[in-house]
């Protein structure tokens, strides 16, 4: 039987956004002699006493998980942590205070910073005692959108008309199962905003300039594919989103489609623009050479400002259709992706070098000292889910519809994934030699053969 340094542990959370680059990270840690777990977050907190001891990788360090991070911790895990949602927060002012929770970062090991705003932040919030465990890194998720790697993930495209995607982001304002109301009151719950009244200000600000903005986003992509029949659209909502939302609007539309399951880069690549509002896919459309147009058509204090450098800004549907009928569609991908490449770096570390961020992570993964603690309370462990597994019966039960709502959301962020869709994006990273089989639901076990 091989033997491995050490078993990653490699939640995720939203398929479409994290499972490429993520299996990026994968195969550099399997190069390395690691034994790699990923798959479903939502399983792994729910089951966690089933895994091997090892080192696990967190998207965040938010208050509500303080928890599960303590109690996975007292069995004997590591947890390190880089936060996606870090490239474009609420306001940096604000970042620290939704999204680090200062009991979590006593848990970790390390904590990876993408660029210069969230690790000044973090760092002058930080303890001093904890100073140590941040380290700068860059932005993984970047790194499928060099071309080293992306080209190994566009298909052919035998498109005639010009294509101009509209990426939503508005989860907040389409969500699924939730009323706009009942998000406001569980922001209100999670952040004490009734103790914290300045941050209360800003998100509810932010939430209503979500709400208004997306209203205004579908009425432009519908308006807009009236008035250019001869240019086809496509709409990709967020897996947080309600895409029945988007279906019906669209309905009898035949220049409209709505993408839901295909790989974001090849969305991205397979169009000609792309239109958001303050998405971190905008980052991501300008790396891969797109033009970006932020259309921000409420202007306010949340715009942000490093995608303003990489986007052209619209205001109105008035100026969008204009933009439309000067626009060439001819823009030179190479040029337009060295350019922003040479804006971006300056705020985000490590850019250029995708090489160094893996090796740090690994570098830092190799120095975490994994102890002989006993990893089962089986008694504890198996009595509490035993319980937690038939009060989620008793919901199913009783509030039907409530249970399929939040089991629909599971699934449109984490669809159905087969050991040969991971194999396949694995092959594109050229390593071969590898082994992929499944561990437990929406879980694979990934290592060298």
């Amino acid at each position: 039987m091989a033997t491995y340094k050490k078993t990653l542990i490699i939640p995720i959370e939203i398929k479409s956004r994290e499972l490429i680059y993520k299996l990026l990270l994968a195969c550099y840690a399997i190069n390395k002699n690691y034994r790699v777990l990923i798959g479903e977050s939502k399983y792994f907190r729910q089951n966690f006493f089933n895994f091997p001891k090892g080192i696990v990788i967190e998207n965040n360090v938010v208050k509500k998980k303080y928890n599960f991070l303590k109690k996975i911790h007292s069995l004997g895990f590591k947890i390190i942590a880089l936060d996606d949602e870090c490239i474009m927060p609420i306001l940096f002012k604000n970042y620290f205070r939704l999204r680090i929770y200062n009991k979590n970062f006593d848990l970790l090991e390390y904590f990876f910073t993408t660029g210069i705003l969230d690790h000044q932040e973090i760092n002058k919030n930080i303890p001093q005692y904890n100073k140590h465990k941040i380290l700068k890194v860059g932005v993984p998720r970047f790194n499928i959108f060099d071309k080293v790697y992306y080209k190994d993930f566009i298909k052919p495209n035998k498109k005639k008309k010009k294509t101009i995607i509209f990426i939503s982001r508005f989860s907040m304002a389409n969500p699924t199962g939730k009323g706009f109301g009942q998000l406001q009151v569980s922001w209100a719950q999670r952040h004490n905003l009734e103790k914290n009244l300045d941050l209360k200000e800003d998100i509810d600000s932010w939430l209503n300039i979500s709400f208004k903005s997306f209203k205004l986003f579908s009425d432009l992509l519908i308006n807009s594919a009236q008035i250019f029949p001869d240019i086809n659209f496509i709409i990709r909502p967020h897996p947080g989103e309600d895409p029945t939302y988007w279906e019906k609007i669209i309905l009898g539309k035949q220049n409209i489609k709505i993408s839901i399951n295909n790989d974001l880069i090849y969305d991205i690549y397979s169009s000609d623009l792309v239109i958001q509002n303050e998405c971190t896919t905008g980052i991501e459309s300008a790396l891969l050479g797109k033009k970006v147009i932020n259309y921000v058509p409420i202007k306010n204090l949340f715009e942000n400002e490093v995608l303003s450098k990489v986007s052209k800004i619209i205001r109105s549907n008035k100026e969008f259709y204009k933009f439309i009928e000067q626009y060439k569609f001819d823009d030179d991908i190479n040029k337009v992706s060295i350019n922003s490449r040479g804006i971006l770096k300056k705020y985000y570390f490590n850019l250029d070098d995708h090489y160094k961020i893996y090796k740090t992570i690994i570098e830092k993964l190799d120095k975490i000292i994994l102890n002989d603690k006993k990893l089962f309370k089986y008694t504890k462990l198996r009595l509490y889910y035993n319980l937690k597994y038939f009060y989620t019966f008793l919901q199913r039960v009783f509030s039907f519809k409530k249970y399929e709502d939040k089991m629909l959301n599971t699934r449109r962020k984490f669809p159905n994934t087969t050991n040969e869709e991971i194999r396949d994006i694995i092959k594109r990273y050229h390593l071969n030699n590898i082994k992929v089989k499944n561990y437990k639901s929406k879980w694979w076990e990934i290592i060298s053969e």
